[in-house]
């Protein structure tokens, strides 16, 4: 959830406790016991989890070989494959701290859910983390964040047009 999204929920809650609270002055019921209920009852939906979980589908992560995520997304959109409607990225850092932006691709809708994947094949050895980022029109979700350890090869890795 965006600052802002964090700011205005804050502000609706506080306004609501205090006008809740002064309709009950002398009852049991005190301002935090107000904002608790109001937070898990009325907001409850706006708080949910849109990204619940990714799981790496490569067991064993090599530089320079291919390595895939699987990516849960708690809805399901009109055409997902319009980048105007949603997109999803993997922002991830690399060892050496490098910010690099992964766009993930849709690829089913199961049980209410829209299934993407991601696939990356690390550069470097070592230790990247990540997240995976959902942005709708003008909002954006950054899921939890994960991480993984590439593990060196014997490979030569890739073919760039200044290694002729």
């Amino acid at each position: 959830m965006t600052f802002t999204h964090t700011f205005y929920i804050e502000t609706i809650l506080e306004i609501a406790s205090t006008i809740f609270c002064s309709f009950y002055i002398g009852s049991l019921m005190t301002k935090s016991k107000v904002l608790f209920i109001l937070l898990f009852v009325v907001f409850g939906p706006l708080l949910a989890q849109i990204i619940p979980g990714f799981t790496p589908l490569t067991a064993d992560i090599r530089r320079y070989e291919r390595a895939e995520w699987k990516i849960i997304i708690n809805q399901t959109y009109d055409n997902p494959f319009d980048s105007r409607e949603v997109s999803l990225d993997m922002i991830i850092t690399s060892p050496s701290g490098k910010p690099l932006t992964l766009p993930c691709y849709f690829d089913s809708v199961q049980a209410r859910s829209s299934v993407w994947k991601a696939r990356f094949a690390p550069q470097e050895a070592g230790t990247y983390t990540y997240i995976f980022r959902l942005t709708t029109h003008t909002t954006f979700t950054d899921s939890k964040a994960g991480s993984f350890i590439s593990s060196p090869t014997d490979k030569p890795g890739f073919l760039h047009k200044n290694d002729l």
